[in-house]
């Protein structure tokens, strides 16, 4: 074969070599970059739905464990916290009682007297509840008589007459009939209703629409109050 002969035959040759080659080459890189992208033997990561927007803006809900030992802190968009400049308690002086003295009460107008406790009590006549609650009542005024405490009895919407003749019928002692003015200053309570001062003349509890369970709450009160 001579030169030209050869010549044409490797050319012809290598032609039909690089065809067969470039898109093998072609494929082994794309293969090469598909398993670099993910490496063998690993699972792609699992994709995860979007959420819907309900999903979205609802919070995930907290761990009790956690919420529980976690103090939540004081924020001014937290509705748990209220932020103040002044006190939360404000401090009032026992309203004095005026109206229509009946059995053996001294003064009216009726003050808190200095160094006593007060406790007023808030009947009528004709009120059934009222009634049921008097010897609960009076076992509480004979506990603490003679200890500076001062319980008297106030009579709201009521009658002198109607209210002498209850308080011979249950055995009391002393009594107001109350003015307007009265059950304006004490916001006109729901009977039976009991208002508590300290020994300083300051308004420290109330009990409306008292039950004999209020009770055992206001002789503990009265025992601090009268211990010294």
């Amino acid at each position: 074969m001579d030169g030209a002969t050869w010549a044409r035959f490797l050319a012809k040759t290598l032609s039909k070599t690089l065809l067969v080659a470039i898109p093998c080459m072609g494929t082994s890189m794309i293969w090469a970059n598909e398993s670099a992208k993910t490496p063998d033997h690993t699972a792609p990561a699992e994709s995860k739905p979007e959420a819907t927007s309900a999903e979205a803006t609802t919070p995930a809900e907290p761990d009790k464990k956690s919420a529980e030992s976690t103090p939540v802190p004081a924020a001014k968009n937290n509705p748990a916290f209220r932020y103040t400049d002044h006190y939360v308690h404000t401090w009032i002086k026992f309203p004095q009682v005026t109206g229509y003295p009946i059995g053996k009460i001294e003064d009216v107008p009726f003050l808190a007297p200095p160094g006593e406790a007060t406790v007023l009590i808030f009947i009528a006549s004709w009120c059934e509840p009222c009634q049921r609650m008097m010897e609960e009542f009076k076992k509480l005024e004979a506990t603490y008589d003679g200890l500076h405490t001062q319980v008297v009895y106030v009579f709201a919407h009521d009658t002198k007459v109607d209210a002498e003749g209850f308080l011979k019928e249950f055995g009391l002692r002393k009594g107001i009939v109350a003015d307007t003015d009265t059950l304006r200053s004490f916001h006109n309570p729901e009977l039976p209703t009991i208002y508590v001062g300290d020994r300083r003349g300051w308004l420290i509890q109330r009990y409306i629409k008292s039950e004999p369970k209020h009770l055992s709450d206001l002789s503990a009160i009265l025992k601090t109050l009268t211990a010294h």
